[in-house]
């Protein structure tokens, strides 16, 4: 049977397909940023290290295999940082001017990023979460998926990388019902052309 609309080339917030995985693992050998590869393939920075974290491309960096993996440490948000440091390098600065952690025990080194790095970190008062609405919101978004009182540890990173494309790709009234994956890619434009 013929499918009229049957089409196997690559669409936006589609997954990726087997050659574009494997573009992803030659390149990253290559030593290719993961902007770089996103520009190659013509598809957002966040589909590439999504793809780089579930570990469905092997990541190499100095000839060994890196692991991404989700826990509940301070160690794992440092991990985390490190890890978008240098899928960024020098442009680390630019993409994340600043950020803003509570006071728990997992953000306790975030402050060493400003020893390193031009990016300003932040910590919340305790009991002040309009001090930091937006990532309230975004806590309700992930909380139609994963309830409070549940762990994230409990979920596959496909599913965790569901969510992540979920929230990435709507759009939002403070955006001018623009995406924030279309407005990221579209800064990461200017950052690296400049």
């Amino acid at each position: 049977m013929n499918y009229l609309y049957h089409n196997t080339e690559s669409r936006k917030n589609k997954h990726l397909n087997f050659k574009e995985r494997m573009t992803i693992e030659i390149r990253l050998a290559d030593g290719c940023s993961a902007y770089k590869i996103a520009k190659e393939l013509q598809r957002p920075i966040n589909t590439i290290i999504n793809e780089i974290r579930r570990g469905t491309t092997t990541q190499i960096k100095q000839g060994k295999h890196v692991e991404m993996y989700l826990a509940d440490t301070g160690e794992a948000v440092t991990e985390a940082f490190n890890y978008l440091k240098d899928v960024y390098g020098t442009q680390f600065s630019k993409v994340f001017k600043s950020i803003t952690g509570d006071n728990g025990s997992e953000f306790a080194d975030l402050s060493t990023l400003e020893n390193h790095t031009e990016t300003k970190v932040y910590y919340t008062h305790p009991y002040s979460s309009f001090e930091k609405g937006t990532n309230e919101r975004h806590n309700g978004l992930i909380h139609r998926f994963i309830p409070k009182g549940k762990r994230i540890s409990d979920y596959s990173v496909d599913n965790i990388g569901f969510i992540e494309e979920w929230m990435n790709t709507l759009p939002r009234k403070i955006l001018d019902y623009r995406t924030p994956e279309e407005l990221f890619e579209k800064y990461l434009d200017e950052i690296y052309a400049a």
